[in-house]
């Protein structure tokens, strides 16, 4: 199953070394993060059961190339989760992008969380955990919040949520 996105294909197709790194072959019993290189974009996708913040911390400091990217998406998909796992799976991606080393990149973040089978008033539910556990972060964060109604709304660094 691919975990790229339409949007990351497209951009893929358009580029010639496109690498792909299974982090699942260095953890086997955790969960699958796939991660796709391009001269100026790291993609990281996470078919998440459960969250595993040190795994992706790990993954991350693994990519050389990553100091010299000027952006960096990651792409969340914990499709199916029940409330408390989502809740779990923001915190997570909280303390990731407050840890030191990431910080030190100063790189614009935007993460993509795909929610089609959440019903889009848990994803208003968030917005309170989602200022908490991540505008504090990052001041250069970006958030897009992609809901089953699509209605997702930005976090810029300001803390403030905007709808798009």
């Amino acid at each position: 199953m691919s975990t790229l996105l339409p949007g990351l294909k497209k951009v893929g197709n358009r580029i010639c070394n496109l690498l792909i790194v299974n982090i699942n072959t260095l953890y086997p019993s955790t969960m699958t993060i796939d991660i796709a290189l391009f001269p100026s974009l790291v993609s990281i996708t996470l078919d998440a059961i459960q969250s595993k913040v040190t795994v992706l911390r790990d993954a991350l400091k693994m990519i050389p190339v990553i100091t010299s990217l000027q952006f960096c998406q990651i792409v969340y998909r914990v499709d199916g989760l029940y409330k408390e796992e989502t809740e779990a799976a923001w915190r997570d991606i909280g303390r990731i992008l407050s840890d030191e080393h990431l910080q030190s990149l100063k790189h614009v973040w935007t993460i993509t969380y795909l929610l089609s089978v959440l019903p889009w008033d848990h994803v208003q539910s968030l917005k309170d955990l989602i200022m908490a556990s991540i505008c504090q972060a990052s001041r250069s964060l970006r958030l897009r919040v992609i809901g089953v109604h699509h209605h997702p709304f930005k976090l810029i660094g300001g803390g403030n949520i905007v709808e798009m």
